[in-house]
């Protein structure tokens, strides 16, 4: 009785009430175009199409994958505009290789990618004589100066424009098994267009690398020092490149009633700038083609585990927004008959260690 009544004195403190965020984050009245959309090439710029207003209530695969961590940190994530891992140095370099190779898709040379940068020199440390490193302040103040006095240009220093014309040189030319595909692939295709959509009241978007009359190609910039098969598949399971390629897939299917199929381009950042072409078909969505109304057209055969991943993210989503609600972890423990979600591990195989008792 005593535990009782001191225990019943407990005041717990009233929960802060905390903005809700819904309204703005999927308000489509930001939007100036007819959904579907589907941008010419190069269009919308890339830093536009990640963070202007605009564009910021369309769900891009980027955002959907944070539903692997929890519904909660999607939301999060999407109210704050936030991205986990992507530092500096490797978005300015993987930019501009992007850029360059759309350049090419798009007028057959550099000029496009040359015009939209200016050549930046990164400030000298005189104490060490080496430039200041894309995190310090010293670089970013002159990166802000820079950027001052060359409106609507993207910055880039010599040494990281010559690295990427060398990679794409390697790709273009480099591969006596590859290369003429790689030159074939961007001859006819188009760079950097956008897609936007709505789907069962939420809406999606995505931007292709390149794309022709049957694929979707992503080029992808690795740090490997070699491109065995374990190796790509290590990349793709990390980073959900194949929840990624059956989400354009999809989407793209939705807006014009076609599937295409989708290669992954894995290239070296560093020299010798190999690189291999992977089919996404085991990971994604796979296809036949057969006669529908005399036209011979790509039917799915089969959802692989990218597809199958991207679905069940898809399905939570929409869960959420119908629900209004984004739980967190929880999410992820089956509850028991009481309707309670209580994590119990699974001891792994290797943490039982032997015990020694000495009963003399």
């Amino acid at each position: 009785m005593l535990f009782a009544l001191k225990y019943s004195r407990i005041m717990l403190p009233e929960p802060i009430k905390a903005n809700e965020p819904y309204e703005f984050l999927f308000d489509i009245s930001r939007f100036q175009h007819k959904i579907p959309y589907i941008s010419e090439p190069d269009e919308i710029r890339n830093e536009d199409y990640h963070n202007h207003p605009e564009y910021l209530m369309f769900i891009s695969s980027t955002s959907l994958k944070n539903y692997k961590t929890s519904p909660k940190w999607f939301l999060y994530t999407l109210s704050n505009n936030e991205s986990k891992g992507i530092s500096q140095e490797a978005q300015v370099k993987g930019n501009a290789y992007h850029d360059a190779l759309a350049s090419i898709a798009n007028c057959g040379n550099y000029s496009l990618f040359e015009n939209a940068y200016f050549m930046f020199d990164a400030p000298i440390n005189e104490r060490t004589g080496n430039p200041y490193g894309y995190e310090t302040k010293a670089y970013k103040e002159a990166v802000e100066e820079a950027g001052l006095a060359n409106p609507g240009k993207n910055l880039l220093m010599k040494e990281e424009l010559d690295n990427t014309k060398a990679m794409i040189n390697a790709l273009l030319y480099g591969s006596k098994h590859n290369s003429a595909d790689i030159r074939m692939l961007l001859k006819n295709g188009v760079g950097e267009q956008s897609f936007f959509c709505e789907y069962m009241g939420s809406y999606f978007k995505f931007r292709t690398d390149l794309m022709t009359k049957k694929k979707i190609v992503d080029w992808k910039s690795i740090g490997a020092d070699d491109l065995h098969s374990d190796t790509i598949t290590k990349q793709i399971v990390k980073f959900g490149y194949d929840i990624s390629a059956a989400f354009y897939q999809f989407f793209y299917h939705h807006i014009t009633g076609e599937w295409k199929e989708f290669y992954w381009v894995f290239q070296q950042k560093t020299p010798p700038y190999d690189f291999v072409i992977v089919d996404s078909q085991p990971w994604t969505y796979a296809f036949e083609t057969e006669l529908v109304k005399g036209k011979r057209e790509r039917v799915v055969t089969n959802m692989n585990p990218g597809a199958m991943k991207f679905s069940a993210m898809l399905e939570e989503h929409l869960e959420c927004m119908g629900n209004k609600t984004w739980h967190g972890a929880s999410v992820f423990i089956e509850p028991n008959f009481r309707g309670k979600r209580i994590m119990k591990n699974k001891t792994p195989f290797w943490d039982k260690e032997l015990i020694y008792y000495d009963y003399e």
